[in-house]
């Protein structure tokens, strides 16, 4: 592959998930009161499920023009910065950490599995052509 255009791919991407998480579940997803029951609801689901869509489309992207080897940790890392950042100015208890930990685990295997996929398709269709 072409380093420098892997590089700012590289680039484009951690920034792309970082911010893009933020956007998603920064402010947005700080607990909100129930003006009926009066307790606390947790961040939206439609926010979760379109920050989890945009990670997937980020990875497929991603996919086609770094080495999968680099996209996972890269996307997995910039979601559990953004999120972890988003968590720690709300909690005071430090249990931020753990959701942390939790996080990192889970973009790791999601960014591993897309990634995989996305690139078993791409060489199938290079093989094909």
């Amino acid at each position: 592959m072409n380093a420098p255009r892997e590089l700012l791919a590289t680039l484009a991407l951690a920034v792309s998930a970082g911010l893009g998480t933020w956007l998603f579940l920064g402010p947005s997803a700080a607990p909100v009161v129930d003006r009926d029951t009066g307790e606390y609801t947790a961040a939206a689901v439609p926010l979760i499920l379109g920050c989890a869509a945009l990670l997937v489309v980020l990875t497929i992207a991603a996919t086609f023009f770094v080495r999968p080897l680099l996209v996972v940790p890269v996307v997995a890392l910039s979601f559990t910065a953004a999120w972890a950042a988003a968590a720690a100015a709300r909690d005071d208890s430090g249990l931020w950490a753990i959701g942390a930990v939790l996080a990192l685990i889970g973009s790791l295997a999601g960014a591993a599995v897309v990634s995989a996929l996305t690139n078993a398709v791409r060489k199938r269709g290079a093989n094909a052509g």
